[in-house]
C-alpha cells in the first residue's frame, strides 16, 4: 500500500517536473543536448521503479501497476502540447523528445529487472 501511495506522489512530481524539464530545455535545446537528457531521464524512472519494488517487495499487481506508472512518467512532454499543433518543422524533435525517454525506460527496467539487485 505504501508503494501505491509513493507512486501517486511520484506521479505527479513526475508530471510536473517533466514539463519543467521540457519547457524549460529539451524543446528550446538542439537535438544533440535534448536525447541524451531524455535517455538520462528514462533510465532514472527505470532505476527509481526497480528500487520502489525491490524495497517493499510488492507482488505482481502493483509491479505492473508500478510499470506502466513509469512509462507515463517516463515521457516528459506526455499530455504538454496537442499534437496536430506542432509545426512540421518540429515534429521531428517532439517526436524525439517524446519516444527516446520511453524506450530508455524499457530497456533499462528490462536490464534492471534481470541484472541489477539495489541493496536495501
Amino acid at each position: 500500500m505504501v508503494a501505491l501511495a509513493v507512486m501517486a506522489l511520484w506521479l505527479v512530481l513526475g508530471r510536473k517536473l517533466g514539463w519543467f524539464l521540457s519547457k524549460a530545455i529539451l524543446y528550446p535545446a538542439p537535438l544533440f543536448i535534448g536525447v541524451p537528457l531524455c535517455l538520462a531521464w528514462g533510465v532514472f524512472f527505470a532505476f527509481v521503479m526497480r528500487w520502489i519494488i525491490e524495497w517493499w517487495h510488492v507482488g505482481i499487481i502493483i509491479k505492473v501497476i508500478l510499470y506502466g506508472a513509469g512509462a507515463y512518467v517516463a515521457m516528459p512532454s506526455y499530455g504538454l502540447f496537442d499534437e496536430s499543433s506542432i509545426p512540421a518543422e518540429y515534429l521531428k524533435k517532439h517526436l524525439a523528445i517524446h519516444a527516446a525517454p520511453t524506450l530508455a525506460y524499457i530497456v533499462a527496467s528490462v536490464l534492471f529487472a534481470f541484472w541489477v539487485k539495489i541493496p536495501h
